[in-house]
């Protein structure tokens, strides 16, 4: 019993030494070593000038507003429309604050007649394109108000 306990303890202190990384496969962004599942989550743990890079597809499930300034990167798509849920998103860049994408694709499409924007730009807000980043957007989707 004794023995089993000692393996048990050596087990766990091992893993204790592996970087979170390596357990976040399943994270859809990261900030550094640090996994999140949405893009939401991580814009909100986002410090100003964060760079947050995406590990896989992501297709947004509710409204996002960006208030700080980050770079999005990856060579990744970000979806507007959910097809699970028929419901269309949208990424709101609040005034004064610069966003780029670098290397990104951002899609999507109404699936109803929806006529609010994807992305909004409020007042001074800046958005950049960069690296091989596409918008592939329909139905008036980029606005600025």
């Amino acid at each position: 019993m004794k023995k089993l306990l000692s393996v048990l303890l050596g087990v766990a202190m091992l893993l204790a030494l592996v970087p979170a990384s390596v357990f976040a496969e399943g994270y859809a962004v990261k900030i550094g070593e640090q996994g999140y599942a949405t893009l939401s989550e991580a814009i909100t743990q986002a410090e100003e000038g964060a760079q947050i890079i995406l590990q896989k597809d992501i297709t947004l499930t509710e409204n996002i507003t960006i208030s700080k300034d980050v770079n999005i990167s990856g060579a990744y798509a970000i979806t507007f429309y959910d097809n699970q849920t028929a419901e269309n998103y949208r990424v709101t860049i609040a005034d004064g604050v610069k966003v780029s994408f670098d290397g990104v694709t951002l899609q999507g499409t109404y699936g109803a007649d929806v006529a609010a924007p994807f992305l909004t730009l409020r007042g001074t807000a800046q958005l950049s394109v960069k690296n091989g980043a596409i918008l592939n957007l329909q139905n008036n989707e980029l606005s600025r108000p």
